[in-house]
């Protein structure tokens, strides 16, 4: 054998052996970024799911009477609230905004709430009544769930909202 065969072999075994070790980082690195790219939306979805929670259930909304308000003046609507107290649901209020989010202004809902790129739904489940759902149906991956108690028409109750994207 000649002495440039040799070199012949080892520079491919080099070359072999720097591509895969590139491959092996480059795929490493991927899945790094993949992950932190996962948990920076999982932790946004996270503080949406509880600034929602915290403005439907610590107000009444603005203005204070929005539930009264007819569906073509609906754009007056500033801030939706289902509160009379925090955690205590004014079941107007709770009717009426159920009735937007099962109708064809469920969307402008969803704009208004700063929603409008996530799935949204909210369950109500109260101890003595069956489980009342509202919103998207749920098919993303990536999904966020934020309970609270609640008291509803007298009644304990736990509210779910639930963000998906």
């Amino acid at each position: 054998m000649k002495k440039s065969q040799i070199y012949s072999y080892e520079l491919m075994f080099v070359v072999v052996f720097v591509v895969i070790l590139f491959l092996v980082i480059a795929f490493t690195q991927y899945r790094y970024i993949t992950k932190v790219d996962s948990d920076v939306q999982y932790d946004k979805m996270k503080e949406t799911a509880k600034r929602l929670s915290d403005t439907l259930l610590g107000s009444g909304g603005y203005p204070d009477n929005w539930e009264m308000i007819d569906d073509d003046l609906f754009d007056k609507v500033e801030v939706f609230g289902l509160a009379n107290g925090t955690n205590v649901l004014d079941m107007n209020k709770v009717t009426r905004f159920f009735e937007l989010m099962d109708s064809e202004d469920f969307e402008l809902v969803k704009e208004k709430l700063g929603l409008s790129i996530y799935q949204f739904r909210i369950e109500i489940d109260l101890l003595e009544l069956e489980k009342e759902e509202y919103g998207d149906e749920i098919t993303a991956n990536n999904v966020v769930v934020l309970n609270r108690n609640i008291l509803y028409d007298g009644t304990q109750g736990l509210i779910s909202f639930v963000i998906a994207k």
